[in-house]
Order: structure tokens, then C-alpha cells, then sequence
């Protein structure tokens, strides 16, 4: 007979199956549970957009894998009662986002990587 549980380790979701019988318990490898966000999607950037002020996200306005511009508006802060655009430094391809709408953030924080 199996079981299927979830398991947390240091902040950490696993999906386990136990194997039992009527005198022991065998586990199998556990398998990591995907996060539900940020999503990362290359392991090494080429470049990392960062917040210039601490705040909130209010949107994010691109998608992963989407080609965006220099200047291009790519997510909308809030600090201070008022929404600050964030725009592309560089062009290139979105390959991760760091943050989700509604997140509070710190200055100088990732936001996504190109």
C-alpha cells in the first residue's frame, strides 16, 4: 500500500510517497514541490533589473519570454501614495520575474532578469 503525503523541511514542500507494510515504513526519494511564484526561468542572467526605491508593486506589465526595449514599461511601483513606472535599461528578453503584484520590495532588489 502507498501513501502520499507532503512534507515540509526548512521552508521547503515535498511531494513523498511511503511505501507501507505491516511492520516498516519505506519512503521514496521526494520530489521538490514547484513554487507558485517567482518563476525562474534561466539560471544565469545576462542582466538584472533592480528597484530604485522601496515600495510596492502595483503591476507587472510583461510576461516571460517576452522581447521588450530600452524604455519600455515593465512594472508599476508604489511609494510614497504615488506610482512610479519602471521602464527596461536595456533591451533584451524577459527570463524570470523576481516579484509579484502586491509584493513589497526594498531598494535595490531584483525585479527580473534579461
Amino acid at each position: 500500500m502507498q501513501k502520499h503525503l507532503k512534507v515540509s523541511v526548512d521552508g521547503q514542500t515535498f511531494d513523498v510517497v511511503v511505501e507501507c507494510s505491516e511492520t516498516t515504513h519505506v519512503a521514496s526519494s521526494p520530489s521538490p514541490v514547484a513554487p507558485s511564484a517567482p518563476v525562474v526561468v534561466a539560471s544565469t542572467p545576462a542582466y538584472t533589473l533592480k528597484s530604485p526605491l522601496a515600495g510596492k508593486v502595483v503591476s507587472i506589465d510583461v510576461a516571460i519570454g517576452q522581447s521588450i526595449a530600452k524604455g519600455q514599461k515593465v512594472l508599476t511601483l508604489e511609494a510614497m501614495k504615488m506610482n512610479t513606472v519602471i521602464s527596461a535599461t536595456e533591451n533584451g528578453t524577459v527570463r524570470s520575474i523576481l516579484v509579484i503584484a502586491g509584493q513589497a520590495i526594498e531598494e535595490g532588489q531584483p525585479l527580473m532578469a534579461l
